[in-house]
């Protein structure tokens, strides 16, 4: 259908925008793509067949949608809304930017505000005691999951960082992790600390080698049974 091959044609010429002229993650670039999805089925539901006929009133159509669909019985979360309408607003953007539409229709688009409940309390100095001291440091695996949580805890970096974090981006000597790629494409140096430091060696020096299937993997933390970088969510289940 022509409505198809329209929707289709500027959804990749989005992702390609987002993806190397943006430099976005390629998580970021999945979500934002994705969301695209339930506003062109509003789109099609609508009749839009071409998105030069895309106005103001269809995005805050398809904000009153979002507003009233519901998941478990209870409406969408704002930060679920807040993302699926950020996708939009950023597409609807970037047809403009594209010349494709003559007016932005993102001026002005606001999005739902957050939640007025106050935060989830972040665990007690005594609780994180308790975390990174949880692993048998007798074993392998144990090393291995006391320095990703001493580092974890010590500089902060983020999941993806840590899990794909690779020998050459080590300095032993002064302490510090060099992120070549992380959030917005940029790259920086984070300290440390004596803590991390010392259990990151002692699981390079003693266990790291345990886990090597190949003697050029560089990777410093590997699964157990692979030996190849662990899946996103793993980082979660160990923490919880």
């Amino acid at each position: 259908m022509k409505q198809d091959l329209d929707l289709r044609y500027w959804q990749a010429r989005y992702r390609e925008y987002i993806e190397i002229v943006r430099g976005w993650s390629q998580r970021t670039v999945e979500i934002y793509t994705g969301e695209l999805k339930g506003f062109f089925a509003y789109l099609e539901r609508q009749g839009v067949t071409q998105l030069g006929r895309l106005s103001r009133s269809h995005l805050e159509g398809y904000r009153l949608e979002i507003f009233q669909q519901r998941h478990q019985g209870k409406p969408l979360a704002k930060a679920t809304q807040q993302v699926r309408l950020t996708g939009v607003k950023q597409f609807a953007r970037f047809l403009y930017r594209e010349n494709y539409l003559l007016l932005d229709l993102a001026e002005g688009f606001e999005l739902p505000k957050g939640n007025d409940s106050l935060p989830r309390p972040v665990i007690s100095e005594r609780e994180a005691v308790d975390l990174v001291n949880a692993p048998d440091t007798k074993t392998p695996v144990g090393l291995r999951d006391r320095a990703i949580l001493e580092i974890f805890y010590g500089t902060g970096i983020r999941n993806s960082e840590l899990r794909l974090l690779v020998l050459d981006q080590v300095d032993r000597e002064h302490g510090l992790l060099r992120i070549d790629h992380g959030k917005g494409n940029k790259g920086r140096m984070v300290p440390m600390g004596e803590e991390a430091k010392a259990w990151l060696e002692h699981y390079l020096d003693l266990a790291r080698a345990s886990f090597l299937k190949r003697p050029d993997q560089n990777l410093v933390f590997m699964g157990t049974q692979t030996g190849e970088c662990m899946p996103r969510g793993w980082m979660g289940l160990m923490m919880r």
